[in-house]
């Protein structure tokens, strides 16, 4: 059924982009990509009768959504070349590091796979050489001339 619900998402999405300009493109990837999580994401099963206690874990979450909606906002001004989406990526690497440490278990960092570590490694690595191409090469340029 995932496989099904996957083939025409990616079906829907080719066909609906071939006639539409780069800027909208952008946006519609970010609409699908949403509605595509959405639907492979579990629900849990929440008691009715419980008690409503908000734990440090849910602002964290909280924290880490509306972090994730300025971060690709970010990202849309940096591929527009706007001076903002160069101002905000450096604090928003800081604020994705320390959300990064404050989100993950300490009894989790013994028990995740080394994968994990690649990954984190090699987004790290990423985000560094954004940071340098940002400021030390002629792409600074494109974001001075607004």
């Amino acid at each position: 059924m995932r496989l099904l619900l996957h083939s025409l998402f990616i079906h829907s999405i080719t066909r609906l982009t071939c006639s539409i300009t780069l800027d909208t493109k952008l946006v519609v990837y970010l609409i699908f990509v949403i509605i595509y999580t959405s639907l492979f994401m579990e629900i849990a099963y929440v008691d009715p009768n419980a008690p409503l206690i908000w734990t440090v874990q849910d602002a964290l979450g909280i924290l880490s959504l509306i972090f994730m909606l300025v971060y690709a906002v970010n990202l849309y001004f940096l591929y527009k070349f706007k001076s903002i989406g160069k101002t905000l990526y450096v604090p928003l690497i800081i604020i994705s590091f320390i959300l990064g440490i404050l989100l993950t278990p300490a009894e989790a960092l013994s028990t995740l796979p080394t994968s994990y570590y690649l990954v984190e490694w090699v987004s790290g690595l990423i985000s560094g050489i954004v940071i340098a191409f940002l400021y030390f090469t002629e792409i600074k340029d494109k974001f001075n001339s607004e």
